[in-house]
């Protein structure tokens, strides 16, 4: 897997990594790994190694863990600048797929690059 740079980090806005944010999200609920493991049948080192941002997750497993702390996707996002207007044509969206999970995601906010 490979692991994040600091230009990546930069270009992300500063915002922490998914592991960090899900992992002050379980600590802010007085959750301990063991508790969330037994509780979404995810693997404690599985979800240790997320936490560490040295596991990817799918996104089944993350939509388990968000309806788990009774969160929302976008809760996981930091909010969007305030000084950015952009616009998604219909068609141009952005795709995230996960075939084995029969999932795709389109994206309708514009791309860092376009704006």
């Amino acid at each position: 897997m490979a692991h994040a740079t600091d230009a990546d980090r930069a270009a992300a806005g500063d915002r922490p990594p998914l592991g960090a944010r899900l992992r002050a999200t379980r600590e802010a609920r007085g959750l301990a790994l063991a508790k969330v493991a037994e509780d979404t049948d995810l693997s404690r080192s599985f979800l240790s190694m997320v936490e560490r941002d040295e596991s990817d997750i799918s996104f089944g497993r993350l939509h388990r863990l968000i309806n788990y702390y009774g969160i929302h996707m976008g809760d996981l996002v930091p909010p969007a600048r305030s000084d950015v207007v952009g616009l998604v044509s219909a068609g141009s969206e952005s795709l995230l797929r996960s075939p084995a999970e029969g999932i795709e995601l389109h994206l309708l906010t514009p791309t860092a690059s376009a704006r």
